[in-house]
């Protein structure tokens, strides 16, 4: 059986490589890193759930209520040098987001708030100081299998330690947003209201684990 491959960072990467990545559409989530290229790892089901369901929330309660918009899967980079060192984080948000803020594939604003899944193998923590030093304000990192959430804010373009949620509840100070976790169930509301929604449970995962069952 092979190994599962999770990360890969290819410095001097063959001209062949990156065209064929481009034509086939396999490097919609690749990275550069300082003129770095890496190559993401693929995200299983319940990743791509799990995002969905945060980007589907996000979009219908947070942003019309904050003018924000949301953004999935979308490169951010260090202005003047998006070419060369850019991130695709999983989430953004952009409060009172301006009309144009999109060019050739790049957001042309800084976000606001940065959301990652974290995985076994991802490069989620790796991109902490990138997403800090571009002026990001929140980064919100969402572990896939636990729910737990860990809410990092920065100050003078640093990350400091987070907040966590597993079995309780935090806030995100840039977004009013009250996010929770019990018994892995994900849950999002707003910090002064009593309403909290279930977005994502136990259960949810699950459903992508269930064996075939045969016909």
């Amino acid at each position: 059986m092979k190994p599962e491959l999770s990360k890969g960072i290819i410095p001097d990467t063959p001209r062949e490589v990156l065209c064929w990545r481009a034509q086939t559409g396999a490097d919609y989530l690749d990275e550069v890193w300082d003129g770095f290229y890496h190559v993401s790892s693929e995200k299983d089901a319940v990743h791509h759930t799990l995002e969905a369901a945060l980007e589907c929330w996000l979009m219908n309660s947070w942003g019309p209520r904050d003018q924000g918009r949301v953004f999935r899967e979308i490169r951010i980079g260090r202005p003047k040098k998006f070419e060369v060192d850019y991130r695709v984080p999983g989430l953004c948000l952009v409060c009172d987001c301006p009309t144009e803020v999109l060019h050739d594939g790049y957001l042309t604003v800084t976000p606001n708030v940065v959301i990652e899944i974290v995985h076994p193998g991802s490069f989620a923590h790796d991109k902490l100081e990138f997403f800090a030093q571009i002026g990001v304000q929140e980064i919100w990192l969402i572990d896939r299998d636990s729910r737990k959430i860990d809410l990092f804010g920065c100050e003078r373009r640093r990350f400091i330690p987070p907040l966590s949620a597993l079995e309780s509840q935090i806030v995100s100070p840039v977004t009013g947003i009250r996010m929770g976790n019990q018994n892995r169930e994900l849950t999002l509301g707003f910090e002064f209201s009593n309403r909290q929604e279930v977005i994502f449970t136990a259960a949810d995962a699950d459903v992508f684990h269930t064996p075939n069952r045969p016909r």
